[in-house]
């Protein structure tokens, strides 16, 4: 790559000559910025994996809630879905979850319903934060 290009091809881009764990960080970053400016947030999340990451759920606990999740919403009405029963189950699977506001866990939902969980949907989007 010169000088003057802009933008390094891929060929050219060797993250392997960093250490692990700052490729990692550097790796987070660049889907946070990302996220971000594409308008992530709470209210909004992009992300069901950058909301694991952000608040230190694993993917193993993260596929525990999403299998839940998808047996609550395929098991239960609409009318019979609330707030408490997917709070239970994010807590059950990520002991540290008890201290997630309301709207933490309200995104936790809106992610899952969106990326994993349809039939979560109508509930998720009736969430008001």
């Amino acid at each position: 790559m010169d000088d003057m290009t802009i933008k390094p091809s891929y060929e050219e881009i060797n993250i392997s000559s960093l250490p692990k764990t700052e490729r990692e960080i550097l790796l987070i970053n660049s889907l946070v910025e990302i996220a971000d400016h594409l308008g992530d947030d709470l209210q909004n999340p992009l992300s069901l994996s950058l909301l694991c990451l952000t608040f230190g759920v694993s993917g193993e606990q993260q596929s525990r809630i999403l299998a839940e999740f998808n047996e609550i919403a395929n098991k239960t009405s609409l009318q019979d879905m609330n707030l408490t029963l997917f709070i239970d189950v994010i807590i059950k699977h990520c002991k540290h979850a008890s201290d997630f506001s309301e709207l933490v866990f309200i995104a936790f939902i809106k992610a899952s319903a969106k990326f994993y969980v349809p039939n979560l949907y109508p509930f998720a989007m009736s969430l008001i934060i």
